[in-house]
């Protein structure tokens, strides 16, 4: 017969797995998209956005314009001419 023990055989298992489970999580936590009608990111923070024109994701910088409607730049002092077409729907951190 085969005999086989787990917590004698792999007595790390759940231990690893359980590590494993709570950076996913954490991770999972912390890069999940924002609607930019609840919070917005610090304006100089490079972050992933949702365009509300096409749905398009484009890595760039959120500010409010003149009218305080939030837009996207390539560059945080970014002016902007269009409004129409910069502006995001949400945004989430830039996975590392």
């Amino acid at each position: 017969g085969c005999a086989f023990d787990i917590d004698k055989d792999c007595p790390n298992v759940f231990t690893i797995n359980l590590k494993v489970a709570k950076l996913g999580a954490k991770w999972a936590l912390q890069h999940q998209w924002v609607n930019v009608g609840e919070r917005l990111p610090d304006p100089k923070e490079l972050v992933l956005c949702e365009m509300k024109s096409n749905g398009a994701v484009v890595s760039g910088y959120i500010s409010l314009n003149k009218n305080g409607i939030p837009q996207v730049s390539t560059d945080p002092s970014f002016e902007f001419a269009d409004y129409e077409y910069y502006e995001p729907v949400r945004w989430m951190k830039k996975p590392e």
